[in-house]
């Protein structure tokens, strides 16, 4: 949820016991870019780690600034007046620090603020809630995620350069230990039970490019049946970045018999290729097609499947003939056991006749 503030300047007033070094780092992970049907966001995640010895602690209120390239995402990005316009969103999604609960099931932390800082520059801002009594160390010396955030680009075609703000002391010093009291469950006296603050955070923006290989998802079968001369019905792709799936079937010939290859592929717009996935599409006969021998009175089983060397076929029947996709017979038998090791890997059809009934079953050989 993602409180508005409009021209308001939050100031945060603490008063401390004393203040820590460089003692906490704060890094962006997990960038990438996604398509959401209608515009590209930037993503990604920062990670908040305990470093130089210091112990874990709970984590108090906070404010963390970046920069952003004004011709990818335009100037002031939070707009305050209407979501749906704003640029930006600060998230605190499951299992973020963020998104926490103390003892009592209640939210450690809110007043999650975005504010325009510079027309290329945005700060977040997050408070403390619950007395430290009520929760325990959340920042440790493994990296734990903080929270995310999204920029919606208004030219895609531009980078990012996506970064902490660090020249300036007032986004350096802008972290603290949670406020007490340690001992009950309430909200926190920062005025009297101050926490500590940090001064000169470290920050580490090495990982804001967006590095993430794009990632594909076939829809419907795979292997995918076609009878001979029947047209070519594409099944479709999908990709986690939203972005569109580059298919390539220029190799399939529907008017023979045959196994063929259909190739998926894309590059996000940062140039990350995807390992491109194959789709096997077998063109068979129509004496040959499953679909075209299903006898739903007759159930067949063959294990294992995929098999190495002996098919086991565990049903009473007359015969069964093995073939490849193009009709060629491979085998015949009719015992319940056939010998198929000295035949190449592949999808073949097995054919098994019981009584006057007939069943055809895939059987992939390793």
């Amino acid at each position: 949820m993602k409180l508005i503030y409009n021209n308001i300047t939050i100031i945060l007033v603490l008063i401390t016991n004393s203040l820590l070094g460089q003692n906490i780092q704060f890094t962006i992970e997990n960038a990438n870019n996604t398509f959401d049907g209608q515009d590209w966001w930037y993503n990604a995640d920062v990670f908040i780690q305990a470093i130089d010895g210091q112990a874990d602690f709970k984590l108090g209120s906070g404010q963390l600034y970046l920069n952003y390239n004004t011709a990818a995402f335009g100037e002031n990005v939070f707009d305050g007046q209407n979501q749906s316009t704003d640029n930006f969103d600060f998230l605190q999604p499951t299992g973020s620090v963020l998104n926490q609960n103390n003892t009592s099931g209640n939210p450690i932390y809110s007043f999650f603020i975005p504010q325009n800082n510079t027309p290329s520059r945005v700060s977040l801002f997050f408070e403390q809630i619950t007395s430290s009594g009520s929760f325990a160390e959340n920042v440790t010396s493994t990296a734990q995620h903080l929270l995310s955030f999204r920029f919606r680009y208004v030219d895609s075609n531009k980078p990012s350069n996506i970064s902490f703000e660090t020249n300036i002391s007032q986004a350096r010093d802008q972290f603290y230990t949670a406020c007490g009291p340690d001992n009950q469950t309430s909200s926190p006296d920062c005025t009297n039970l101050p926490g500590t603050q940090f001064v000169g955070a470290s920050f580490d923006s090495s990982n804001a490019a967006d590095t993430m290989v794009p990632v594909i998802t076939l829809t419907g079968d795979n292997p995918q049946e076609i009878i001979i001369n029947d047209p070519y019905n594409e099944l479709g792709a999908t990709s986690d970045d939203g972005g569109n799936v580059v298919i390539d079937a220029s190799q399939l010939d529907t008017s023979i018999p045959g196994i063929y290859e259909v190739l998926y592929d894309i590059t996000d717009f940062a140039g990350n290729m995807a390992n491109q996935i194959i789709r096997t599409v077998n063109v068979v006969d129509q004496t040959l097609s499953i679909e075209g021998q299903f006898d739903s009175e007759l159930t067949v089983a063959v294990y294992p499947n995929p098999v190495v060397d002996i098919l086991h076929i565990d049903v009473e029947f007359d015969t069964a003939v093995l073939y490849d996709i193009t009709g060629t017979l491979i085998a015949t038998t009719n015992s319940k056991e056939m010998n198929v090791s000295k035949i190449s890997g592949g999808v073949y059809l097995l054919k098994v006749t019981a009584a006057n009934r007939t069943k055809m079953v895939k059987v992939i050989k390793k």
